[in-house]
């Protein structure tokens, strides 16, 4: 074994430059990234002295550079099972294997975290290194992703018929169950944004996984037909879920929240940095406020030119790369790594939220909701106070001041005007300050959807009851898992009958 390492240490220092070099300092990190992407079929189909792929050969000779007898077991049986699990089958192409793989192998780190000190920033050949895998994976797996968000042949979702082949082995099935609902119910919205329901489907495994821990295990194995793993999907939702999480980040009085993590994390001293290396990070700090304060700029321009910043720094101090790389940014979002793997994934999937391409110029009047003179007058229009509610609008002078009195709901909140827009959909749009465009949008598809099926439909619900109770119950189920999403919804006032709080408490 010893000999069989030398040699794969060995091709490992005369290996080929692959689809070239990605360690060009002419490169941005996102064509760098791009470069890894499209060449990491050759981690797989390109081979050494030794007869092994790079990748394995790359593992093989992280495995010589242990000196523990009992590391070395682990760390070779762990190789000799990659390598039968991902070649003995060829129902994979080489990116599948990559992408597995990567799964794999992070795993494998993440349980051993001693490995993962040692090996993560490890070279592999000319390619990248381990770190840059992992991210490389969950590219990969995305490109696979609408296989698990479209139905199938037979109308559903393979995810879906896939989890409940396993539900037998949940220990709390009543959760499980629960949680496959909700699942369902995101994955059937398709008339939201792609963004939105990535995030809030990693907002819905996180809550499960972190009430319920024991069953995450069980969960994040589980195989997806025609896809990875769950925990591929999983680690994708993060990706988008990060990705809205930017502006937050990017916010701040009178620096960013991203600028004082980092610079906490600068100045603690428990972190061994020299005096000189805390002054080059600071500096490339203040050069990265500088472009967060950039006025005229959308949130992708800014997120370029930071990442052209980092390029230039780690050119500069590399010794500092891996440094600042761990840095934490919150426990919530993860580190600065993190923040850059975001980016990436991004940039190589084209899937920054629609808002982040808007230069400010423009984003003022989108963000405004244009109402028009029929709206804008039917928010003083109101139904027959009748049990029985229909479309028909009958002009009063305005809403009775009945200040949320349940006993009155139905007169007020079931009111459709001639447009076919419901109250709380017309009411909703001059309350959406602070609201992201994703956001409006999000709500406002939400609320045609149940004036379609609840209050326009008599035969499902022909009673005003059944109408108010139908609308608490989708509400509520819209922002059970958002405590922001919550607040925002909850403070909306339905005309001046009330609160959406107030409906949501008949």
């Amino acid at each position: 074994m010893q000999k069989f390492a030398l040699v794969c240490l060995l091709a490992l220092a005369i290996s080929t430059v692959y689809c070239g070099s990605s360690s060009s300092s002419g490169s941005s990190e996102g064509k760098r990234n791009k470069k890894q992407k499209d060449c990491s079929e050759d981690l797989v189909e390109e081979t050494g002295p030794s007869g092994e792929c790079m990748l394995i050969e790359s593992l093989y000779n992280c495995s010589s550079q242990l000196t523990d007898p009992a590391d070395i077991l682990i760390f070779n049986q762990f190789i000799f099972e990659l390598n039968f699990t991902l070649f003995s089958s060829n129902n994979y192409t080489s990116f599948d294997i990559v992408s597995i793989a990567s799964f794999k192998i992070k795993k494998f780190f993440l349980k051993y975290s001693h490995f993962q000190v040692k090996f993560k920033y490890f070279q592999i050949g000319s390619w990248g290194c381990f770190a840059d895998l992992f991210q490389v994976g969950i590219q990969i797996a995305d490109d696979k992703c609408d296989s698990v968000l479209e139905v199938n042949e037979s109308g559903n979702f393979s995810i879906i018929i896939s989890l409940q082949k396993y539900r037998h082995l949940f220990p709390n099935k009543a959760a499980f169950d629960l949680f496959i609902e909700y699942l369902l119910q995101l994955l059937s919205n398709t008339e939201i944004d792609i963004n939105i329901r990535m995030t809030d489907i990693y907002v819905l495994i996180q809550k499960f996984t972190v009430d319920y821990p024991e069953c995450k295990s069980i969960l994040m194995e589980i195989e997806i037909e025609g896809f990875y793993s769950f925990e591929a999907f999983f680690e994708i939702s993060c990706q988008y879920y990060r990705a809205t999480q930017v502006t937050v980040l990017l916010n701040g009085s009178p620096l960013s929240f991203l600028y004082n993590s980092l610079l906490a994390c600068v100045k603690d001293t428990t972190i061994v940095i020299s005096t000189s290396g805390r002054q080059a990070l600071k500096a490339f700090l203040d050069r990265m406020t500088f472009v967060i304060q950039m006025e005229g700029l959308s949130i992708q321009q800014k997120m370029k030119l930071i990442m052209k910043e980092y390029h230039i720094f780690c050119k500069t101090y590399g010794f500092l790369k891996q440094i600042l790389l761990n840095f934490q940014i919150s426990a919530e979002f993860g580190c600065f790594e993190d923040f850059i793997n975001m980016f990436l994934f991004c940039e190589s999937q084209n899937c920054w939220p629609e808002e982040y391409l808007i230069l400010p110029s423009t984003v003022a009047p989108s963000t405004t909701e244009s109402i028009t003179t029929t709206e804008a007058i039917t928010t003083t229009e109101a139904v027959t106070t009748t049990e029985v509610i229909t479309t028909t609008v009958v002009p009063t002078t305005t809403y009775e001041p009945y200040s949320g009195g349940c006993s009155h709901a139905a007169s007020n909140v079931l009111t459709v005007d001639a447009s076919g827009f419901s109250v709380i959909y017309t009411s909703s749009t001059t309350q959406m300050t602070g609201w992201t465009i994703s956001e409006k949008n999000v709500w406002k598809n939400f609320c045609v959807k149940f004036t379609v099926e609840v209050i326009n439909d008599n035969t499902a619900f022909p009673t005003a009851a059944l109408k108010i109770t139908e609308i608490i119950s989708r509400i509520n189920a819209y922002v059970v898992y958002y405590a922001t999403r919550k607040t925002k919804v909850y403070s909306i006032k339905i005309g001046i009958w009330g609160s959406i709080e107030q409906l949501c408490g008949c």
